[in-house]
């Protein structure tokens, strides 16, 4: 074991030197009240809790007690030597440690889609970072008429394809964010694919989840044809505008059996 670290029983341990710990991206930031709480503690009672940690390919990754670590260093750097006692695991890779981490946090408080892939991304896996990067591309503009002072006015807005789209343009789901297992796969195909929803989008202004995610389906069919669908919503533009939901899924409807795609 590292130097400064010693062994109190099966996979337990102690340090009292505290630089070959590494923290993980993915975890919460370390919050400067709870370190403060645990230090006063830690005066009175001393560390009464047991870390986890993380043994991949010789380094060290603190999955649970990274405030405890935090106290137990300032403690000592203010010349009250607190040791900090920790469990350590072997894993194979950092992916296994995210994957871990991720269970942990799910289960002290509800991970968010978005927590999974900035985790995932921030740990080096390629298809979360692409999705990050098409999905911070993904922004069309949408004229929308307005009324000011009597007269009829249009306002542009800029619009963003939000994450659950996105996994259904890209066949995903979140099991699949959460599990790891996300493919984006060819990134200019996909780029494409966006960029057609987006041409879509643009002209019909879908506000409803239920209507943004017809939108994504027709345009991942397999007998999608880009140049047809768009001139047909094009073409009808004025329409388009001020549409109730209801009217509005209709008129997708309408465009599809002109364009023959049958959903």
């Amino acid at each position: 074991m590292k130097k400064g670290i010693i062994r109190l029983g099966s996979n337990v341990y102690q340090a009292i030197d505290f630089a070959e710990f590494n923290f993980l991206v993915i975890n919460r930031m370390v919050n400067r009240n709870s370190v403060r709480n645990i230090k006063n503690s830690m005066k009175e009672f001393g560390n009464t809790s047991t870390g986890l940690v993380a043994l991949v390919d010789g380094i060290l990754y603190v999955l649970d007690g990274q405030h405890r670590l935090t106290a137990c260093k300032e403690l000592c750097d203010e010349g009250v030597e607190m040791p900090f006692d920790f469990k350590l695991i072997e894993m194979d890779s950092l992916d296994d440690v995210i994957k871990f981490v991720s269970r942990i946090n799910s289960s002290a408080k509800n991970w968010s889609t978005n927590d999974y892939i900035r985790g995932y991304a921030k740990g080096g896996n390629q298809e979360y970072i692409n999705f990050i990067t098409l999905t911070e591309m993904a922004k069309y503009s949408v004229e929308v008429p307005v009324e000011r002072e009597g007269k009829s006015h249009t306002r542009l807005y800029t619009k963003k394809i939000g994450q659950s789209v996105m996994l259904l343009l890209l066949g995903q789901s979140n099991n699949n964010v959460k599990e790891g297992t996300l493919v984006v796969g060819d990134i200019e195909e996909k780029t494409k694919t966006v960029k057609y929803f987006m041409d879509l989008a643009s002209v019909i202004n879908p506000t409803s989840a239920q209507t943004q995610r017809a939108v994504a389906r027709i345009v991942t069919h397999n007998k999608y044809e880009h140049k047809s669908m768009l001139e047909v919503v094009t073409n009808s533009k004025g329409t388009w505008a001020n549409t109730e939901e209801t009217k509005l899924n209709n008129q997708l409807k309408r465009a599809l059996i002109i364009t023959k795609i049958n959903l």
